[in-house]
């Protein structure tokens, strides 16, 4: 079933192109499975959208704009006000323009579910909030999987403390895929995930372009595979792996590979740490390959920095078991291109 929404429309009508609903909210309370809701040219102030059915694999539900149009849902800056707040399963959003919200613009998963979500091909921008908001929030309650996020512009937050906000923040979710994004302006980390925990499923980052905030990618989470990214002017990391969090159980950080990224314009363009106070191993049993890292002006990280604790019934080497592979690292100010556990 095809369902449409105008700003010209009514919620007493039924749906169709001849006589859409006015509002997003009332065809999210009639999807089923297989069914697509269009939406028309206009401005949308509506939030906590989430469709009343779940979609199935071979069924999903689907909203997206009206061909040749510009849709845009603003969910203003009052907190808890996301445009998009989902606890379903196998949702498709395309091609919308999606403003404000407090904490995020997508929140998926709070309060549970929100498994196999796709966010494709939309302009998320202007949310609000400080610690821990972002253009996409993934939340961990029921550990969200099969999450696809791809092809998107997220920019410009409106966060009064911009060092703490982030394009996409990422809570124990398994199974991701983050592609083709272009993320800037975000104030702190482009992606960040944040909390760890055990889990055997791997997730992909890339081929995104992601510049001008505060760090790129930061990244506590293990089997990740971070490749083909391209990160410009992130000023204090590149990458950066293993970082903050309460407990030594949310910060699981070994085997990723980080693989044929550009990192440019960076302080520090590779950064693999561990938790001070905590003791955890830090980022261990990591693979670079084929990294382009140029332009880095940090006397305390350089290039590539490895920084890994000595665990008791854990022990790793000051390099933390890292295999760095015909990399080139080269910055025209700094003549040290790695640095392993303090020592040049």
């Amino acid at each position: 079933m095809k369902y449409y929404v105008a700003t010209n429309g009514s919620d007493s009508n039924s749906g169709s192109v001849q006589a859409p609903f006015l509002t997003i909210g009332m065809s999210m309370s009639v999807v089923v499975p297989g069914d697509v809701v269009y939406v028309r040219q206009g401005t949308y102030a509506e939030w906590g959208l989430n469709p009343v059915s779940d979609g199935t694999v071979n069924a999903p539900i689907s909203i997206t704009n009206y061909p040749g149009e510009i849709a845009t849902i603003d969910g203003g800056n009052a907190l808890n006000n996301c445009p998009f707040d989902l606890r379903t399963q196998y949702f498709v959003i395309e091609g919308l323009n999606i403003v404000g919200g407090f904490p995020a613009g997508i929140r998926i998963g709070y309060n549970g579910g929100g498994s196999n979500i796709t966010v494709n091909r939309c302009d998320i921008s202007g949310w609000h909030g400080d610690d821990n908001t972002a253009g996409i929030y993934i939340e961990w309650e029921a550990h969200p999987d099969g999450t696809v996020i791809t092809n998107n512009k997220i920019h410009d937050h409106q966060s009064v403390n911009p060092g703490h906000s982030c394009g996409i923040i990422i809570f124990q979710a398994k199974g991701l895929t983050i592609g083709n994004n272009r993320i800037y302006n975000s104030g702190g980390a482009g992606i960040y995930y944040k909390h760890s925990f055990d889990d055997p499923s791997l997730s992909l980052v890339e081929n995104n372009h992601i510049h001008d905030n505060s760090i790129g990618i930061q990244w506590s989470r293990r089997l990740g595979v971070l490749r083909n990214n391209v990160l410009v002017n992130n000023t204090n990391f590149g990458i950066r792996m293993f970082v903050e969090a309460a407990s030594c159980d949310l910060l699981m950080c070994d085997n990723n590979q980080i693989i044929k990224n550009t990192i440019v314009g960076s302080e520090n363009p590779i950064n693999l740490n561990r938790e001070g106070g905590y003791g955890c191993p830090g980022a261990i049993e990591t693979l670079l390959r084929d990294n382009l890292v140029y332009d880095f002006n940090s006397p305390d990280y350089q290039g590539l920095g490895v920084f890994v604790y000595d665990v008791t019934g854990m022990q790793f080497p000051p390099d933390g078991h890292t295999r760095a592979d015909h990399n080139l690292i080269y910055s025209p100010g700094n003549s040290t291109p790695v640095k392993i556990a303090n020592q040049l």
